[in-house]
């Protein structure tokens, strides 16, 4: 009956955990990743979101996660961008001209 409790406590420390926010550093390590391409058709820009840079290019497949980790990242930090013309596939990942 003792393990209970402790069995209890376990469960409920790992479900806490589910909720954690994805830091910032893991939010650049997952927009790094969802930038590798192999055509430009491939690419989309979701456009500049502080701290994560002027224009954050990703793979089309990727963009909906992407879009919500950095929209569920609070920041007060603000850019001012220049326009992006265009997105490449360019030595594999996806980047803007």
């Amino acid at each position: 009956m003792r393990a209970a409790p402790l069995l209890a406590a376990l469960l409920l420390g790992a479900l806490g955990s589910c909720d954690k926010a994805p830091s910032e550093e893991e939010i650049r390590e997952e927009i790094e990743k969802a930038r590798v391409c192999l055509t430009d058709l491939e690419c989309v820009n979701l456009g500049s979101s502080c701290p994560f840079g002027c224009a954050i290019t990703v793979t089309r497949s990727e963009a909906e996660r992407i879009r919500g980790l950095v929209a569920g990242f609070e920041s007060s930090c603000a850019y001012s961008c220049k326009a992006v013309t265009q997105v490449l596939c360019e030595k594999g990942l996806c980047t803007a001209k």
